[in-house]
């Protein structure tokens, strides 16, 4: 992100930069989304699932790393832990920090569906508690200071899971013009840390910062009152996965980001 859009953290007002924050303020929620809509619809471990998640990254890993070895990008060494330990060495947090939520994530399904409406609220609390405060906020990196972090995924399947137990709203409108509003909100919030830097702390690009989780929220639910069924947006969805994994290896990088 930073190769494009250089500008993001500098005082720089001129209309151009201040767009390229808007379109960030607008795609920074993407991942938080991703994981709430696991929560959502609930993670159910099997040996397919795994299995068919292993062979992709397995086989981008091996692809690109040895073009990468090919260019001198990386060693044999790191070629070699790439290809066969693509979840923990292949250089990419998200994968990760979501094969920690992959495993954690059962012991969430079974102890949700036994709490009372009062013990889920608590413990929404507790987990917003720990991700934004003692993560973002108190900048301990004990638990997630930026949400690249098993715990911010967590916090966010947790409140995916509450989002599906709560009534929906029958209404988009009044949604979809507050997340516009707080997307605005967000790209003037931008401007004003830049000369009363104390906003900082409730808004920056980290995923687990008060704004941009916030802004989550609200799209999600927004989210939840569209009718669409498009195969396209269904082929979109199922390729998210493999364009992150491509643009994340380091030849890629190199190559095309770089310049």
């Amino acid at each position: 992100l930073q190769n494009c859009y250089p500008n993001l953290h500098g005082g720089d007002f001129s209309i151009a930069n201040e767009f390229r924050i808007l379109l960030m303020n607008i795609s920074i929620i993407a991942v938080n989304c991703f994981v709430m809509i696991s929560g959502y619809f609930r993670i159910r471990q099997s040996i397919h699932s795994f299995w068919s998640l292993y062979i992709q990254l397995i086989f981008y890993s091996a692809l690109f790393s040895v073009i990468g070895y090919s260019f001198g990008e990386l060693s044999l060494q790191d070629t070699l832990l790439r290809i066969f330990f693509p979840f923990t060495e292949g250089g990419m947090w998200f994968m990760v920090a979501y094969l920690g939520l992959y495993l954690i994530s059962p012991i969430l399904n079974i102890g949700y569906q036994y709490l009372n409406a009062f013990q889920r609220n608590i413990l929404l609390g507790c987990f917003i508690i720990v991700d934004i405060y003692l993560g973002y906020m108190h900048q301990s990196p004990e638990v997630s200071v930026d949400g690249y972090h098993v715990v911010h995924f967590l916090c966010l399947y947790y409140i995916g899971m509450y989002i599906s137990t709560m009534r929906k709203c029958r209404t988009n409108l009044k949604l979809g013009l507050s997340w516009s509003a707080i997307v605005i909100l967000m790209t003037m919030m931008h401007a004003i840390k830049m000369v009363w830097f104390p906003i900082t702390i409730l808004y920056s690009m980290r995923y687990n910062s008060p704004m941009v989780m916030f802004a989550s929220v609200v799209f999600f639910m927004w989210v939840q009152t569209w009718k669409l069924q498009s195969k396209t947006i269904n082929w979109i969805a199922v390729s998210v996965l493999s364009v992150y994994v491509i643009h994340s290896q380091p030849v890629v990088s190199s190559l095309f980001f770089d310049f």
